[in-house]
Parts: C-alpha cells; sequence; structure tokens
C-alpha cells in the first residue's frame, strides 16, 4: 500500500542521488584525463619545435597524480579516525543491505550513511580537499563532492552551502546546512568513494569515521 509506494519512492531518490554521484566523479575525471593529454601534447609540441627526439622526454606527469598520491596516502592513513561530518547525530540507516524498520523481508540499499541529527545541523568536511560538484537534486536537496586525491566524500541533503566549486577546505570547515527532514531532524546522506582510473567504488563510510 502507501508504505510500499513510499519506500519505491525513496529507493527511486536513491538510485538517482547514486547516479547523479557518479556521474559528477565522472566529469570531473574526465576533464583531468583531458588537462593531461593536452599537457602531453603540449610537451610533444615543445619538443618537436626544439628540434628534439620526442622519445627520450618523460612524459609522466607529476602535478596530478603524485599530489593525489600524497594527499590519498593522508586520507587512507585516517581510516577510522576522521571526525563526524555532523557534530552531534546518529546513525540511522548503515551502508549496504538494510532491513525495512517496520516491514518484513524488504531490504533497501545504501551507497553510504544516513545520520539523523537536529534541525539546522552544521555539515562539515571530514578530511581537507578540494571542492569539486555542488548540485542540487530535487527531493535530495544539495549535494556537495570533495576531493581527497584518489578519494572522495560526499555529502547530500543539504539545504543551503556556504562553498563554491574549487574551495580548498579544511577537516571540519562548515560546508552548509542539513535539510530538515520531518519536524526537527534533518538527515545527512555521506558517502566515501575511492577513485581508480575511471572507475569508481563505494566504500563502507563507517570504517573511516571514528565511531
Amino acid at each position: 500500500g502507501d508504505l510500499m509506494a513510499e519506500i519505491q519512492k525513496n529507493e527511486i531518490k536513491k538510485q538517482e542521488i547514486k547516479r547523479r554521484i557518479t556521474e559528477a566523479i565522472k566529469k570531473e575525471l574526465a576533464e583531468i584525463e583531458r588537462k593531461r593529454r593536452e599537457a602531453e601534447r603540449r610537451k610533444k609540441e615543445a619538443a618537436k619545435n626544439n628540434g628534439q627526439d620526442v622519445s627520450t622526454i618523460d612524459l609522466s606527469f607529476t602535478d596530478e597524480s603524485s599530489e593525489g598520491k600524497i594527499i590519498s596516502t593522508k586520507f587512507q592513513n585516517n581510516k577510522g579516525s576522521l571526525p563526524w561530518p555532523i557534530l552531534k547525530g546518529s546513525i540511522t540507516e548503515r551502508f549496504g543491505k538494510n532491513p525495512h524498520p517496520t516491514l518484513n523481508g524488504v531490504y533497501t540499499n545504501n551507497n553510504g550513511i544516513d545520520i539523523s541529527c537536529p534541525e539546522g545541523s552544521l555539515i562539515r568536511a571530514v578530511f581537507e580537499g578540494e571542492v569539486t560538484s555542488i548540485f542540487t537534486i530535487p527531493g535530495a536537496g544539495k549535494v556537495v563532492i570533495l576531493k581527497h586525491g584518489n578519494y572522495r566524500t560526499v555529502y547530500s541533503n543539504l539545504k543551503q552551502t556556504s562553498i563554491s566549486i574549487g574551495d580548498q577546505v579544511r577537516t571540519k570547515q562548515t560546508l552548509g546546512v542539513v535539510l530538515n527532514e520531518d519536524g526537527d531532524l534533518g538527515v545527512l546522506h555521506f558517502e566515501v568513494h575511492q577513485v581508480s582510473g575511471a572507475t569508481t567504488k563505494s566504500l563502507n563510510p563507517s570504517l573511516w569515521i571514528d565511531l
């Protein structure tokens, strides 16, 4: 009945969030690849103009990958000790398959975790990084994606944001305010992704934040 319709509506919303997040990260990776190719083309061009043998030039790209390695290693080293993306709250839906609270045999699938928190709660970065995407999903508020080398953290269900794309943010810096769901509660949807090549993998955020 109504409850099943509600669950389906929520699942559709979750799928839409998942699709949009994947899309945003893919777009960003394509842009990195485009810049890399452009740099390679320019190096070869310069070499040709200088009469150099192109084959002897080192075409490894230190700028993107080394920065990525340093930052992602740091992010990785903080597994299990990252601060919560919210000052006060409790995890109300865990990563992966979750039994529905009232319907027997019905499961929902979560790409991240949901943290219920007081209305008006400030959402903060769990680690320093760069703001790479901000977009709005109807019914799911604003979504913010931060880049930490080869990792991404995703903050969804924000009412408003206080940062812009391209900003470098500090650990615990405020990103925005949670959207309130019913009455005096807000629910932050939080995800952690690992990027390798052109693929992204959802990780269990509970293993990354300090429980």
